[in-house]
């Protein structure tokens, strides 16, 4: 999984748009650290903002096949869906049970985009013939 977190240049964050450092953390499918890597956005030159991003960050995200990205993601969801509901049992509030209610159907529609992933690439594996 990777996060990214934006900063102003005295590490206090900041939106997106307003970013001048750019800090990505890399982590294994248990959680832990194996990577940070930090850059600066290019400033803007006309048309559209685009970030510098690492050329080792770029090359590990396009060389992983994408079933293993998209594993890893619903393994992280699942594992938030599964507290969410221990949440949902434990509280009182109708609103903050609706709130989480709609955070748990969020992380299930975000399953159900990676099961659709998953089963375009099966039908493109075996030559778009079907299963």
């Amino acid at each position: 999984m990777i996060k990214t977190e934006f900063f102003d240049d005295s590490y206090n964050k900041v939106e997106e748009s307003t970013a001048e450092i750019i800090v990505q953390s890399i982590f294994d499918k248990d959680g832990n650290l194996q990577k940070k890597i930090e850059w600066t956005p290019k400033k803007k030159t006309g048309y559209s903002r685009t970030t510098q991003v690492n050329d080792d960050i770029r090359y590990e995200f396009l060389s992983q096949d994408v079933k293993n990205h998209y594993l890893d993601n619903v393994l992280g969801i699942q594992r938030a869906i599964d507290l969410l509901w221990r949440y949902h049992s434990q509280e009182e509030s109708i609103s903050q049970k609706r709130k989480i209610l709609s955070s748990i159907l969020n992380g299930y529609s975000k399953i159900n985009f990676a099961i659709m992933s998953f089963d375009h690439e099966l039908k493109r594996e075996k030559g778009g013939s079907g299963y």
